[in-house]
């Protein structure tokens, strides 16, 4: 079987790893995708628009758990001790979010660089690729092709996975 893993961010690395130490199938990490809704290229629009740091959440899973203790341990992320969460109400007053959501972290180097150290570090089994992918196509058969923006094509692939860190733009 043949993966194709679309997002370079935490997201992506994360299921691309947990895929490989779980015996998965081959998989092609492609990080870098085009947001037609910008005019120009970027080399990651996904992670451009992260913020400066990420929480780990109370209910996160133990496996995302462990990722981040190793990042810690290993000197990629450090803990964010006065972080405020919190929205502008209705009157323009400052209303904090209720403390518990869990602790946010920052990456050393920021965002970018902690991705790149990821992205060395990863098992054999998967692939990771620079070219910035703008379409994808379903064959009659039900294979995946991804296409690039120069219009090279990519697969055929089995499976899709979008992996995406669902943080609001411009954050």
């Amino acid at each position: 079987m043949r993966v194709a893993l679309l997002g370079g961010t935490v997201s992506g690395i994360f299921t691309a790893k947990r895929l490989a130490e779980r015996g998965g199938p081959s998989v092609d990490l492609f990080r870098n995708l085009f947001d037609p809704a910008r005019s120009i290229h970027t080399p990651h629009p996904l992670c451009e628009y992260q913020s400066a740091s990420f929480l780990l959440r109370e209910d996160a899973s133990p496996e995302f758990r462990d990722e981040v203790a190793e990042w810690l341990a290993a000197g990629l992320v450090e803990e964010v001790p006065e972080f405020v969460a919190g929205r502008m109400n209705h009157r323009g007053q400052f209303e904090r979010f209720d403390d518990g959501l869990g602790v946010r972290y920052k990456p050393r180097g920021g965002f970018m660089a902690m991705l790149d150290r990821q992205m060395k570090s990863l098992p054999p089994s998967i692939t990771a690729r620079p070219e910035q992918l703008s379409k994808m196509d379903r064959s009659s058969s039900g294979e995946w092709f991804l296409l690039d923006v120069g219009g090279q094509r990519y697969g055929p692939y089995d499976v899709v996975i979008c992996a995406h860190d669902a943080l609001p733009r411009a954050s």
